[in-house]
């Protein structure tokens, strides 16, 4: 459910280097790299790294928009999350066919971001308020098809969603005693279930609320 949120987005912050040698997967020669230790970093620093990290992706990517850190005050614990919205000209551009575009970048941060620090917190990104809306629309869709599990003590599979699509879903009723959501299928196929409580018994415990 939407809660108090805020935009930072004043302070500069440092360049940080995304060249081959600190985020290539694997080595153009084949030989075995040597593997770091993955620091474990606050939510805080965390933001703050990815805001600098997709500020110097932009920037190679020759675009004119800035990254900017959007604080929200649900956003604890397991269910945290780094939301960034970008603010520019001709920001369409990034979002893509339906969001297609936005999705690719936003996918590239985070594999940075896993491949710099432990466990790293997911990152969203958003566009003119794009998701924000999307994001709407899905938590009234959650609601409604909540209340209609409680009304008929039946489960109700949502069509395929997008990762970040799937979470909005298991926030919006995480916090109802009544209900159970899941996530089931692989790939572009995964989705979202709402159960009666009840029946939790029937889905395995660790799939509660996981997108």
């Amino acid at each position: 459910k939407p809660g108090a949120s805020s935009t930072a987005c004043e302070n500069p912050l440092p360049a940080v280097e995304i060249g081959p040698s600190r985020f290539s997967i694997s080595s153009s020669s084949g030989s075995e790299e040597e593997v770091e230790a993955k620091p474990s970093k606050t939510l805080d620093e965390q933001r703050r790294e990815a805001v600098a990290v997709l500020s110097e992706v932009l920037a190679l990517m020759g675009e004119q928009v800035r990254a900017c850190a959007v604080e929200n005050e649900d956003e604890v614990g397991e269910h945290a999350a780094i939301e960034i919205n970008l603010e520019g000209q001709n920001t369409g551009l990034l979002i893509g066919r339906r969001g297609q575009t936005l999705e690719a970048l936003e996918y590239i941060i985070n594999r940075i971001m896993a491949r710099r620090i432990d466990n790293p917190a997911p990152v969203l990104l958003d566009i003119e308020s794009y998701y924000a809306r999307r994001n709407q629309r899905l938590v009234r869709t959650a609601l409604a098809l909540g209340e209609q599990v409680k009304r008929q003590r039946k489960p109700v599979r949502l069509k395929p969603m997008p990762p970040r699509e799937r979470r909005v879903i298991h926030m919006t009723l995480r916090d109802d005693p009544l209900l159970v959501t899941e996530s089931s299928g692989a790939g572009y196929l995964r989705a979202v279930k709402i159960l009666p409580a009840a029946q939790r018994h029937q889905s395995a415990p660790a799939a509660r609320g996981r997108a």
